[in-house]
């Protein structure tokens, strides 16, 4: 084997002056596949239909030019899945992509974006999807494959999920809004109108439905006027609210049922404007102060600036405004849900409730305003100042802390509320008020706890170094406004079509971290202290701050300027070898824990430093930091856990797994320059390929990203634009030849099978109990027992339905033990033969009296969090078998 073969002389790489095996050698087809390929669909079929589109929807030529150029492009990728649906299909998702990019070629960032001086779009969703003929949704799965396809700017990739999120919001609050109108507003077989009556209540009668228009189309002008960026579903929800109450206001008292009937009648009498708000907010059970707030401050003088005259808004004109603003903007036609348009609503389910006997799904709605409400009830109690036990703490430091934690506070409240205002809009100044007061009594609280566990994990109660340390009273303060943020505003996760993230909206992670000018290494220290600190936290938010770790992880503390190379860089000038090893075992749990004092004061893993002394506030890091390992071990797990998902999607036998493995925690531990300003999965990938390639087990490098989208953290990003030096990005594959191969070469050619012995193999990542971690479905066994086993539940089957009636045979059997009903035998001899777990052996050897734990899987995709608190514990079958009974 020559290893100093240039790569120039391989036929299937591309040209470039450098030396490397080309047996390591990945060659550009193995990455985008054949070009070759041409259109299934006949040429003039294509120009049909281009000139149908230029036709109907006015389309200039230039566009049209372009939009041919992307066709030929994707057909020469995809001929074969562009063939399943019609040619149209594909070419409105053209339009629409080549649209954005001529109006806004230079993205966000172009002058004219940023003054509001933006070209028309030649057409709006709505009618691209009407002219194909389609419904949103085919649209959306014809932009997701062009987006794999194709490499889209930046610009056209943000307004694609933009729009999806938005379409997702909409629906969750036209379905909200339908059920709200039809229990709030009686209809016309129940108004009590008899042809009798007088015709002023007949009028009244024949306005139901325009009443209901103009609830719908006052929120949707106004949403969008408030709210210019991304808005939160529950922001968007408070302003339907008003929209509502405005409405109610206007109907007479016997068209409404109780309680809104009383609140009308009472209303008039006494005048009060908000009584009507109140009820709603009750009845949805929402803040009424956070939506009142919103109607004063904004939403009411919004309405004022559009009626007429007379005080009274006109239906005509609010639609002919927001027609307007859409033809400006180029979105879905958000009126077209009035009409329940098959192309907005392809699957009209509203009318089909559940299945007998299943439980009722949570809506989306009422999930976010469920985990508003926890939050809320957490701190119902608490204050935005130090309680009297935090200032004896602060008290008992030899330099007390407390007026440059409250100083920290005020200075901090007017960057968010600067930063809030510059993206959310002047008006929304007192909603950033009460989001960071929220923001400040979580602070102090989960401060006070923590200072709780550490004074008794050390017996010492002047917390000087650590109360005073800038970074750790600054990242506790950005994660506790992270979590209320997240509350507010991480709701599109709920919906089944689309997995949203966090990022998808403008003041989502890393915004915070900018807000409080936070390096990601040092933010992500406090995260786990804070979870374990705060027990009552709600299972979304823990997940949520579980999201926000794997992206420090995995990326973000990665950044060139990061604190990490710091670090690293003062063990290289010790001249002694980084002694970074991954946890192999539960034992080791304790010497990696996350403790404030121990992560943010630096102690190294020998032993434990003095936390009050005043020469700690200048620590170095030592050779071996305990920070710095437990953030390794963090990566390292991340890092193995992927791995072995994607090995499982692309079936690679355990043995090329492993060493795929060792050669990963090689280039982590041992080149962690390969990360810098890259992605941990950009290195997972070339360790798997360069893994295969050498043990003569190849597998293509686009079979191995086509593994990886299907992973649900994936994201084109990580394999289309990769840092290969200075300023130049270009894909995955260029930079295994040129960047990853280069620094690793030596190292891999150790795995090839001519090598004798081969290379020592690194230990496999044991799971670390941590309370930001979930975990999938696993069967857990007893020690100690034969045919014991406990699986985690995650929804209980044993419910009790709704009535006796509507149980079904196979549900019936759920609370049935035996062959008849009240079976008191049977439950006793059950529940003895789970007891005798508990007893001791025969032999008189006491069992082991430790506790069983779960381990648990760091997993940044999960899309379910398992609660431990319920479990079903189960005899195997062959345990009954030869227990010697009966059934």
């Amino acid at each position: 084997m020559d290893s100093n073969l240039n790569l120039s002389q391989h036929p299937e790489v591309k040209q470039e002056n450098l030396t490397a095996d080309p047996m390591l050698c990945a060659s550009r087809e193995q990455w985008s596949g054949s070009y070759g390929g041409q259109s299934t669909g006949c040429q003039s079929d294509i120009e049909i239909q281009l000139g149908k589109l230029r036709d109907s929807l006015q389309i200039p030529e230039r566009l049209l030019s372009v939009v041919r150029a992307y066709w030929n492009d994707l057909t020469a990728k995809n001929a074969d899945i562009l063939s399943r649906e019609p040619c149209v299909h594909w070419l409105v998702g053209l339009v629409y992509i080549v649209d954005l990019d001529h109006r806004l070629p230079y993205g966000s960032a172009d002058p004219q974006a940023q003054s509001g001086v933006v070209g028309r779009p030649v057409a709006t969703v709505t009618d691209l999807v009407e002219e194909a003929n389609i419904s949103i949704l085919e649209f959306f799965q014809s932009l997701g494959c062009i987006q794999d396809s194709l490499r889209l700017s930046n610009t056209v990739q943000a307004s694609i999920t933009d729009l999806k999120r938005k379409y997702l919001m909409m629906t969750a609050l036209f379905d909200k809004f339908e059920k709200l109108f039809d229990e709030i507003v009686k209809p016309e077989s129940e108004s009590g109108i008899e042809a009798g009556q007088c015709s002023n209540q007949l009028s009244q009668l024949t306005e139901l439905h325009e009443n209901k228009a103009l609830a719908w189309t006052l929120f949707v002008l106004t949403k969008g006027v408030l709210f210019s960026g991304s808005a939160s579903l529950i922001s968007l929800f408070q302003v339907l609210l008003c929209s509502l109450d405005y409405t109610l206001r206007t109907l007479p008292s016997f068209l409404l049922n109780p309680p809104f009937e009383t609140v009308r009648r009472d209303s008039s009498e006494n005048l009060d404007q908000y009584s009507m708000l109140r009820q709603l907010c009750d009845y949805c059970n929402a803040s009424f102060e956070e939506v009142k707030s919103l109607h004063m401050s904004c939403w009411e003088p919004l309405v004022l600036s559009f009626s007429s005259n007379l005080g009274m808004v006109e239906l005509p004109e609010l639609i002919q405004s927001y027609l307007n603003t859409l033809a400006k903007e180029g979105d879905i036609n958000e009126l077209k849900f009035l009409e329940h348009s098959q192309h907005l609503m392809p699957r009209d389910e509203r009318n089909a409730g559940p299945e007998v006997g299943m439980e009722v799904p949570m809506t989306p709605i009422r999930a976010a305003l469920n985990t508003i409400d926890q939050l809320r009830n957490l701190l119902f109690m608490s204050k935005d100042e130090p309680s009297g036990r935090l200032l004896q703490f602060f008290q008992n430091c030899s330099n007390n802390p407390e007026s440059a934690i409250q100083e920290r506070v005020v200075t901090y409240r007017e960057h968010f509320l600067s930063q809030y205002v510059a993206i959310a809009g002047k008006n929304q100044h007192n909603i950033a008020h009460q989001r960071y007061s929220m923001a400040v009594k979580l602070y102090y609280r989960v401060m006070e706890s923590i200072l709780i566990g550490e004074e008794e994990r050390l017996s010492q109660s002047d917390f000087s170094t650590l109360l005073n340390n800038q970074a750790f009273q600054k990242s506790l303060l950005a994660c506790s406004v992270e979590v209320v943020m997240a509350t507010y505003t991480d709701s599109g996760k709920h919906h089944h079509m689309v997995a949203m993230t966090p990022s998808e909206t403008d003041m989502s992670f890393p915004w915070i971290l900018k807000v409080f000018d936070l390096k990601p290494y040092n933010f992500y220290k406090v995260l786990e202290s804070f979870v374990k600190a705060e027990p009552k936290l709600t299972k979304d938010i823990i997940k949520h701050l579980q999201w926000v770790e794997n992206k420090v992880l995995e990326s973000a503390a990665w950044q060139g300027d990061s604190p990490l190379f710091t670090v690293l860089g003062t063990v290289c000038e010790e001249g002694l070898p980084r002694p970074i090893v991954p946890v192999t075992g539960q034992e080791d749990d304790a010497r990696c824990s996350a403790f404030p004092a121990d992560l943010f004061l630096s102690p190294s893993c020998g032993g434990r430093q003095g936390y009050n002394t005043p020469e700690a506030s200048n620590v170095t890091f030592p050779r071996w930091s305990h920070s710095l390992n437990l953030f390794f071990n963090k990566v390292c797990k991340l890092a193995y856990h992927r791995l072995q998902k994607l090995c499982s999607l692309l079936q690679i036998q355990k043995d090329l797994t492993h060493m795929s493995w060792t050669c990963l925690e090689h280039c982590i531990t041992k080149k962690p320059e390969l990360l810098k300003d890259r992605h941990l999965d950009q290195i997972l990938l070339c360790s798997l390929y360069a893994i295969c390639k050498v043990a003569d087990r190849e597998r293509k490098f686009k079979t191995i990203i086509n593994a990886y989208k299907d992973m649900p953290h994936a994201g084109q990003q990580v394999y289309r634009s990769i840092l290969i030096s200075g300023k130049q990005y270009d894909s995955i594959i260029v930079f295994y030849n040129q960047v990853f191969m280069q620094a690793t070469k030596n190292f891999i050619l150790q795995f090839s099978p001519s090598r004798c012995g081969g290379a020592v193999l690194s230990s496999v990542p044991k799971h670390m109990t941590s309370p930001l971690k979930g975990s999938p479905d696993k069967v857990y066994e007893v020690p100690g027992r034969r045919n014991f086993t406990i699986s985690p539940m995650k929804m209980s089957p044993f419910k009790a339905p709704l009535t006796p009636t509507q149980m079904t045979p196979r549900s019936v059997k759920l609370y049935s033990f035996g062959e008849g009903l009240g079976s008191a035998e049977k439950l006793r001899a059950i529940n003895e033969s789970i007891n005798a777990v508990k007893r001791p052996s025969p032999s008189g050897n006491p069992r082991s009296q430790k506790r069983l734990k779960f381990d648990q899987v760091d997993d940044a995709s999960s899309s379910e969090f398992v609660d431990y608190q319920t479990v079903v514990v189960y005899r195997t079958a062959s345990s009954v078998k030869g227990s010697g009974k009966g059934k």
